[in-house]
Formats: structure tokens, C-alpha cells, sequence
């Protein structure tokens, strides 16, 4: 664990927000979204791709999207193993098509996350936050983390401030494709800067891939990684997997290819399945 902790000991009323933070984060992103989400009834081993060209080389660059086939990882890598081994500092971007289970790859490292702090709340507090309200007032990242920290979980604007600052928290950021598509580089150069300010804050990033190739730069993380489409190979071993539960879904798809291939996002299977 690459956790940064506090430099002051905590006061008895900072731990007990840091405990109602992760408490919060817990009901409302664990239980109340990943736990109830379509994704869970398609239980579906992703496969990942490494997408090195995805991310900026150097400080400062403004480079343009290069395509990039990508290297596939090892079958059963998570991105938990992903951002574990990038070190301290750690930064990842989740890429994919829509539907692919990327906000589900994120909460599920946060889940991770925080099962490891156990009852340590002096360690780094995994947050999760969607950036397309970034696109209301367009303030530094800074800014926008601690007003959305006071309006999502009620964290006090000088307890962010500070949490920010000493860089407290990791932030698991979603919807980057969902901020309004005319501030969308505005964002993504905003989230450069916070990078490089803010160098030892754990982040990772989400976002649809073809939205994140039309912008004019990368984003500055250590890795990138791309959630593949779901292949023939793992939509009948699910349904294998499923039988008589699934026998006239089996069927439809055995005999409609078109059908099939719109089965390849873990989404629309599930939603298939449910059906």
C-alpha cells in the first residue's frame, strides 16, 4: 500500500469525518450502485489492454491521440493489480466502449480500497465523484473537489481544503466523456494541472474511448488501461454458465448474429439476461 498519511496527528473530530467520508462513500457508491448495478448479474471476467499511447509522455506535452492496438494483460488481471503496481503516486486512466463496465471496474477498486483500511482512517480515503459537474463553474480541480466533497457528502469546505492540500485523498473520478463535450479539453487540461500540482495524490479517471481519442490531449497519468468487448468465447460460457435460466436467450443468439454481437457489452447482456 502506497497510502500518504497525515504529517500532524489527527484531531478526534477529523478522524470522525474521515470515518463518516469512507462510511458515506460506502453507502451511497458500494451499496447503493455497484452492489445493485446490471454489471453484477453478468458475473463476466473483462479482459484489459494496456494502452501506453493513451497517455501523455512528458510534462507539458500536447499531444494528439495516437491509435494504439494495445497489449493485452494477463487473463484475470483487475485494475486493482494495475494501480497496486504502479507505486506511490499512483494515476490510472479506464477506458472503454459504452456499457463496457467501466464505472464498474472504478468502484470496484474503490471497494478494494477501502476494505484495506479497515478501521485506519489516517490512511488515504478513496472518493468517488463524477467530474461533469466540473463543467458548472470550470474552477482549478482543487477548487471543484472541495466544493463537490460539500455537496455530495457534506465534507466542511476547510476540512477538504485541507484534505486537498496535504493530498489526503484518492480520487476515483468518473465521467470524463460526461462533461458538456464544449468544456470537455478545458476539463481534461484542468485535471493536468491538478496532476502535476498534486503529485503524490493517488487518481483514477474513467471515461469512453472514443470521447477521450476526439480530445486535443492526453491526459498525464502513469497507465492507461482499455476494457475489451466482450468476445463469442466469454458471451457462451456465460450462457453455459447460466442454462435452463437462460435457454431462449441461448437460442435468440445462437441464431441472430447481429443480436450477438450487440451482446458484446457486459451492459445489454445483462439487460438481456434480466429480460
Amino acid at each position: 500500500q502506497f497510502s500518504v498519511r497525515p504529517s500532524q496527528p489527527l484531531s478526534q473530530d477529523e478522524y470522525r469525518w474521515r470515518q463518516v467520508l469512507v462510511q458515506n462513500v460506502k453507502r451511497y457508491w458500494i451499496e447503493g450502485v455497484l452492489e445493485k448495478s446490471l454489471h453484477n448479474q453478468a458475473l463476466i471476467e473483462l479482459g484489459l489492454e494496456e494502452r501506453s499511447q493513451a497517455v501523455a509522455l512528458s510534462i507539458g506535452a500536447a499531444e494528439e491521440f495516437v491509435e494504439d492496438a494495445g497489449r493485452p494483460l494477463p487473463a484475470g488481471t483487475q485494475a486493482t493489480d494495475v494501480f497496486d503496481g504502479l507505486g506511490a503516486g499512483r494515476t490510472l486512466l479506464i477506458l472503454g466502449e459504452p456499457g463496457a463496465g467501466k464505472t464498474t471496474m472504478l468502484l470496484k477498486l474503490t471497494k478494494t480500497l477501502i476494505a484495506r483500511i479497515g478501521d485506519d482512517f489516517s490512511q488515504s480515503i478513496p472518493v468517488v465523484l463524477n467530474l461533469s459537474s466540473w463543467a458548472k463553474k470550470r474552477q482549478p480541480i482543487a477548487e471543484w473537489l472541495v466544493q463537490d466533497l460539500y455537496d455530495t457528502f457534506q465534507v466542511s469546505k476547510s476540512l477538504g481544503t485541507t484534505w486537498i492540500k496535504e493530498e489526503q485523498l484518492t480520487l476515483c473520478l468518473d465521467g470524463l466523456d460526461e462533461v458538456a463535450a464544449e468544456h470537455r479539453n478545458a476539463c481534461l487540461q484542468a485535471l493536468n494541472q491538478f496532476l502535476q500540482a498534486h503529485g503524490r495524490t493517488e487518481v483514477v479517471v474513467c471515461s469512453r474511448i472514443r470521447d477521450y481519442e476526439a480530445l486535443s490531449e492526453r491526459l498525464r497519468v502513469k497507465c492507461a488501461i482499455y476494457v475489451q468487448p466482450l468476445t463469442e468465447q466469454h458471451i457462451n460460457q456465460y450462457l453455459e454458465q447460466a442454462g435452463d435460466q437462460l435457454s431462449a436467450l441461448n437460442t435468440v443468439l445462437s441464431h441472430s448474429p447481429e443480436i450477438k454481437a450487440f451482446a458484446a457489452s457486459p451492459l445489454i447482456l445483462s439487460v438481456m439476461s434480466l429480460a
